[in-house]
């Protein structure tokens, strides 16, 4: 398979190379998110970060799991990928039984 005739899709996991320069990017895994005429949205998903939920979320309830850096962009913001998709309004279907994003206030309720 030719590498320009991939198609990439929302779900796809992008895999930068090796020796790649940015070094936001460098040895990252990213989950496309989103994928159209407009751009693209992915979150790295191998960087995980000093601080757990908890610590960058004071008001979040008890749920110490791990952070993690998901790119260099909009990084004041805090997204998500789960797989309650069917719990939380506005979650999106990234791949099959894989979402992001949703009702934030519900989140915090089921936790």
């Amino acid at each position: 398979m030719n590498i320009k005739d991939t198609k990439i899709k929302k779900g796809d996991l992008l895999v930068s190379q090796p020796f790649m320069v940015d070094g936001n990017f460098r040895r990252s895994v990213v989950l496309l998110v989103e994928y159209n005429e407009e751009g693209a949205l992915g979150f790295i998903l191998n960087r995980p970060i000093d601080f757990s939920v908890d610590e960058l979320m004071p008001d979040f309830p008890d749920f110490n799991a791990q952070g993690y850096f998901g790119g260099p962009v909009a990084t004041n913001t805090i997204h998500f990928v789960h797989k309650v998709g069917e719990l939380l309004e506005n979650s999106v279907e990234v791949y099959d039984g894989i979402y992001w994003g949703g009702d934030f206030e519900k989140l915090k309720f089921l936790i």
